[in-house]
C-alpha cells in the first residue's frame, strides 16, 4: 500500500525537465497505482450485541420480532486489557454496500425494535415497508417515517426531537414479500444447533427494516445527503453520510502502518458532543496540494475502509501470498466464490 502511494506521487511529479501530462496512470499486476474494486464487489458490515449486554440496556427479544442470533466471542475492554465475551449475540444492525455504480450504493438496516431507530433524520424506504406515521393524507407518499418530536413546554414553545423511543415497523409491500419468499429468506424454521449460526430461512430476518439508502453526495438542489445508523453511527447520526465518510477512506505516505491521512470525523462537535462526521461533496484539498503539479496527500481506497485491514485469503491465488498459492497448486481448496455469485445461484 505504501508503494501505491509512492507510484502515484512519482507520476504526479515527473520532474522539472518533463512536461506535466494530464493522463490517468495505468497500473499493472504487481505495480498497482490505485485501488479500484470490480463492479461485482459487495461490502457487508454487521453490528452484534451480546445477549447479556442487550438485556442490561433494556432491549428485549420480542417473540413477534426476534433477533437473528449467533454464538460468538466479542471483544470488550475493561480499560486494563482486552477481554472476550463468549455467548449468544443479537444482530442489531447491518450495512450492505455494492459497487453497481462507481461511487457505490449504500444501504443500512436496523432491527425494528432498536430505540431511536428513526431519530433525527427519519427512516426512508420507498419499496419495502410503508410509513405508519399518523396523519398521512392520501395524496402524500408513504416512504418516509418522520423522527418523533414533542413540545418543549417553554413559554415560547416549539417542537424538539423526542429521542430513544421505538418506531412502528410499517406494512410490508407485496413486492418485498415475493423477493424474500423467492430467495427463501425468513420463510422457514429458526436457526438451531450448537454452535448457533444464522440461516437464511430464519423468520427473524423479517424483524429488520431499511433505514435508508444513498447514492449521491448531494441532492439535485445541492443539499448534502445524509445516511446513518443509530447503532453504527450512534452519537453522530445527524451528521453522518456513508458515501462521504467512505470517500475519505485512503492511505498516505506510510501506507497502512502510520497515521491515516484522513479520518471518519472532522474537528467539530456534534449536537450531543461527539465529533461530527464529514458529509456533502468531498474537498479536493483532502487528497492533494493545490500547487502545480499537485502533490498527493491521500490516495483513496475506493470507498473501502476495510481495505486497510486486508489480508491473504486461504485457498486463493493472490500476489504476495506465495504460501497460499503453492497450497492451491498442490491440490488445495478451490478459490472462494464472490458473494454475488452465491446470491445469484
Amino acid at each position: 500500500m505504501q508503494a501505491i502511494f509512492q507510484r502515484a506521487t512519482a507520476y504526479a511529479n515527473p520532474g522539472s525537465d518533463t512536461d506535466f501530462m494530464p493522463y490517468r496512470q495505468v497500473g499493472k499486476p504487481g505495480a498497482l497505482v490505485e485501488v479500484d474494486f470490480p463492479v461485482d464487489a459487495v461490502m457487508i458490515k454487521s453490528n452484534w450485541l451480546s445477549e447479556k449486554r442487550a438485556q442490561e440496556l433494556g432491549l428485549r427479544d420480542d417473540p413477534a420480532n426476534p433477533h437473528i442470533k449467533m454464538m460468538m466471542k466479542s471483544a470488550a475492554n475493561d480499560k486494563n486489557s482486552p477481554i472476550f465475551e463468549e455467548g449468544i449475540h443479537w444482530l442489531v444492525a447491518f450495512h450492505i454496500s455494492s459497487k453497481d455504480i462507481p461511487n457505490w450504493i449504500w444501504a443500512t438496516f436496523e432491527h425494528v425494535g432498536n430505540p431511536g431507530r428513526c431519530d433525527y433524520t427519519g427512516c426512508n424506504d420507498s419499496y419495502g415497508y410503508a410509513s405508519s406515521d399518523a396523519g398521512l393524507r392520501p395524496d402524500q407518499a408513504t416512504n418516509f417515517t418522520r423522527a418523533k418530536t414533542a413540545c418543549d413546554n417553554l413559554r415560547l414553545s416549539d417542537f424538539v426531537f423526542q429521542l430513544g423511543e421505538t418506531y412502528p415497523g410499517g406494512t410490508r409491500s407485496p413486492g418485498l414479500g415475493k423477493v424474500l419468499s423467492d430467495l427463501g429468506i425468513g420463510t422457514g424454521p429458526a436457526a438451531a444447533g450448537n454452535p448457533l449460526r444464522p440461516v437464511a430461512s430464519d423468520p427473524a430476518w423479517n424483524s429488520y427494516r431499511l433505514k435508508g439508502t444513498q447514492t449521491e453526495f448531494t441532492s439535485s438542489v445541492g443539499q448534502a445527503t445524509r445516511l446513518g445508523n443509530s447503532v453504527t453511527e450512534g452519537g453522530f447520526v445527524n451528521s453522518s453520510s456513508c458515501i462521504t465518510c467512505h470517500a475519505r477512506a485512503s492511505l498516505g505516505a506510510n501506507g497502512s502502518t502510520g497515521p491515516l491521512p484522513l479520518g471518519v470525523f472532522v474537528s467539530e462537535a456534534s449536537d450531543v458532543g461527539y465529533l461530527r462526521s464529514a458529509n456533502g461533496v468531498p474537498d479536493p484539498n483532502w487528497y492533494a496540494t493545490s500547487r502545480q503539479p499537485a502533490t498527493p496527500l491521500a490516495i483513496q481506497t475506493d470507498f473501502v475502509w476495510g481495505f486497510l485491514f486486508a489480508s491473504c485469503i486461504a485457498g486463493q491465488v493472490t500476489p504476495g501470498c506465495p504460501a497460499r498459492a503453492e497450497a492451491l497448486r498442490a491440490g488445495g481448496p478451490e478459490p472462494q466464490r464472490s458473494i454475488r455469485s452465491i446470491i445469484r445461484q
